[in-house]
């Protein structure tokens, strides 16, 4: 499987989790299952995230998706792990341009649909 390979060719211990995962749950249509969506959740963090989680779950010898999304949540939540932002430069002139002063005359937005 592609997701299987890149998997593995992320991050040496993703390749252990996964080789220990993979002899736990066996093979057939729980195997595949299990890869695509331990992609799904590498797709979805930060690699260092998902290193640290995937330790965490070879500790615990967890094999279970859902409890590693968990993991994933709780390693979040203990401070250690930051939303990476892009670096895009703010020009510092901005409020001098020519379309931030016309956005002045624009109609406020109605947000009287929206519970605020």
């Amino acid at each position: 499987m592609v997701e299987e390979q890149k998997l593995r060719s992320a991050a040496k211990e993703i390749d252990v989790y996964l080789t220990f995962a993979l002899k736990q749950i066996g093979d057939g249509k729980q195997k595949h299952r299990f890869i695509r969506q331990l992609y799904g959740l590498y797709q979805q963090i930060t690699l260092p995230l998902l290193i640290k989680t995937l330790e965490r779950s070879l500790k615990y010898r967890i094999v279970d998706i859902e409890t590693l999304e968990r993991i994933a949540v709780l390693e979040m939540q203990k401070g250690n792990y930051q939303i990476p932002f892009p670096s895009v430069p703010i020009a510092k002139d901005y409020q001098e341009r020519e379309s931030y002063r016309e956005g002045q005359w624009s109609d406020e937005v109605d947000l009287s649909g929206y519970d605020l």
